[in-house]
Parts: structure tokens; sequence; C-alpha cells
């Protein structure tokens, strides 16, 4: 059985929660620490119980609470190599606290395999976690969906896909020129028509999928729907008829993916 919520999500910060087996993780903690542990407890979690803290990439939405979760609870942080190198904090955690990721990586009862993801940072990685035979993958701040995700996430049973942004609401928003084209470019974020043809070409049957990472000037939960379920119906695929949108200040609901 994998457990796994939202604590919050969006370019004001993001953190999930996983749970697998008696291992209990945290990827990202892009709020602060206190945020972090109020969010836990509305999901009935104690912040004492984390065993380890991944990290995706080393932007603000994705590390602010970090440093102060980790040193004040004792956990450790696990990172892409490059990554570690780029965290601002890195000296601010005890010897040994900081972990480069490896292949055939594990920790407790979860094992993780890696995703590369294309995004204006130093080594950004998505995530699959898995436990006694189910799988929860976690892919957002990509501008591309790669093959290796498409074939990772078809055998998942539950997935946090970027829904970043609306095509016409970013054309037409406040955003200026050139921010507009990082996040429409290949190393910015996924739009909802991206995450439409994304999820087309994964057998979505049955997956609890959670869409992530809405922009805030340019989404919204309605639109992303809207906009997810036209794609899908144009391309000729069967609409996802179980479509979450994690919440962006507060704890999502806590999902449960049983064994069979």
């Amino acid at each position: 059985m994998i457990e796994f919520a939202t604590l919050c999500s969006g370019s004001s910060g993001n953190a999930t929660y996983v749970r697998g087996g008696n291992t209990r993780i945290i990827v990202d903690i892009g709020c602060t620490a206190s945020k972090l542990v109020s969010h836990l407890e509305e999901i009935g979690v104690c912040p004492q119980e984390i065993d380890g803290v991944f990290i995706t990439h080393e932007h603000s939405d994705h590390i602010r609470g970090v440093s102060v979760f980790a040193r004040k609870y004792g956990v450790p942080v696990f990172a892409s190599p490059k990554t570690c190198e780029a965290l601002p904090f890195q000296n601010e955690l005890s010897r040994g606290q900081l972990v480069p990721f490896s292949y055939e990586f594990a920790l407790g009862d979860i094992a993780v395999e890696f995703l590369k993801l294309y995004h204006d940072a130093r080594q950004p990685v998505g995530m699959s976690f898995y436990h006694h035979g189910k799988q929860f993958s976690l892919v957002t701040d990509t501008g591309l969906f790669s093959k290796t995700m498409e074939q990772s996430l078809s055998h998942a049973d539950g997935i946090l896909l970027e829904a970043n942004y609306s095509e016409e609401m970013l054309k037409n928003g406040p955003y200026p020129f050139y921010l507009k084209q990082r996040i429409a470019g290949d190393r910015g974020h996924l739009s909802n028509v991206d995450t439409a043809r994304a999820l087309g070409a994964i057998d979505n049957k049955n997956k609890k999928i959670v869409l992530g990472h809405l922009s805030e000037v340019n989404n919204t939960p309605d639109v992303a729907r809207q906009e997810i379920t036209a794609e899908l119906l144009r391309l000729g695929c069967p609409a996802v008829t179980d479509l979450a949108v994690a919440p962006r200040y507060e704890a999502g609901p806590l999902f449960t993916l049983e064994e069979a």
C-alpha cells in the first residue's frame, strides 16, 4: 500500500507526503517548516514520523523550508548530485545529512526511481515510488513529457502531474514576454494541453490522478479540467473520470493505493 497527499502545490510552494509501509517521506518543502508541520497535522501525520526529505530541484518554491525542517527533526535530505551542489543551505546541515541520489535507491520500505525532467534547474528529477507492487509517480516542473516519463507513468497507480498554465491565459496575461517564453519553453512547464496529451499517451484507467503546480495567474482548477477534457476528446482518448486538483495553500486529501 502507498499513501500520498499534496501539502501545498503551485508557484507559491510545493510539498508532497508519501508513505509506503512504515516509511514516510516528504517530496520538496517549498513552504515554511511551520506551515509544513501544520499541513502534516491536517492529514494526521506527526513531523517526527518523517524519515527523509526528497528534493526535485533547487528552486525556492521547492526548498524554502527544507533546511529548518531537516535540522529541527534530524531527517536526511536526498537530492540529485548536481542539485546537492546548488542548494544554498548545504552548509547548514549536519555532516552526512545531505545525501546524493543513486541508482536503485531505496529508503526503508520505499524504492525510488528517478526521472529526468526538462526545467531550468541544475539537475531536476521527477520520481516514482514503489511499495508492494504499488507505484506513485510525481512529475512537475518540466517543459517536456518524455518517452521515459510515459513508460514509467503508464504503470503507476497514482500520479501527481503538472498542469501549470492555460495557453490562452498565459498569452493574454500580465507576464512580460521573456517570462511567457520561459514558461512555455522546453525547459519551463507543462500547459493544460501538454498535460492532456501526456494523459492520452498513458493508460490512465483506474489511476488516481492529481493535477499539481497550477499557476495562480495563468490557470484555475476549472479551466485546467475543461481544457484537459477538451483536448482528450479532440485526440479521441477517453476522459479521465477521477481527476483531482491539488490545493494551493493547504493539504489535499490523503489518497490510498491499496494492494490487490
